[in-house]
């Protein structure tokens, strides 16, 4: 099963471009705003960084680090299913909570189709749990977020 050019999740199906390979039209675009980034000074994008992991943190206002938190949820009903990663920038508090609301929201409402529920479920429990173990480190920004914000200045620098 190949993965995404971009963001590297399991795809089935999905955006070709020649030999790469996209899960959505979003990381289709990603994936090119990261080339224009290339030609921006890597001291600047650093310094970006940096600015960006030390601002309060948007959920709570406490002083940062903030980081990139994913929350993986499943909801899946008799006829409805859904699978979603939702990333949020907040401090080490704030993206425990969040990671653990996902976890939780699937644990209760992510198993109730078959047969989708059933495989998606713990698959996004897993998924949570991992990030979990893997909280990023507060004293230097993930590469996750290092990611976003050179994905925002690519984005501004297009314009």
């Amino acid at each position: 099963m190949p993965r995404c050019s971009h963001c590297k999740k399991w795809i089935v199906g999905g955006l070709r471009q020649e030999e790469l390979r996209f899960c959505s039209v979003q990381c289709h675009e990603d994936g090119f705003l990261c080339k224009l980034v290339e030609g921006i000074d890597d001291e600047f994008v650093s310094k970006t960084v940096a600015e960006f992991h030390s601002q309060p943190c948007s959920a709570c206002d406490r002083n940062g680090p903030v980081d990139l938190y994913v929350r993986h949820t499943t909801t899946a009903f008799v006829i409805h299913f859904s699978w979603k990663d939702s990333p949020k920038v907040c401090c080490r508090r704030c993206g425990v909570r969040h990671v653990l609301n996902g976890i939780v929201w699937t644990s209760f409402f992510g198993w109730w189709h078959f047969p989708f529920g059933v495989v998606a479920a713990p698959w996004q429990i897993i998924n949570g749990v991992k990030q979990l173990i893997s909280l990023p480190d507060p004293n230097c920004p993930s590469p996750e977020l290092t990611r976003m914000v050179k994905l925002d200045l690519g984005n501004r620098h297009r314009m």
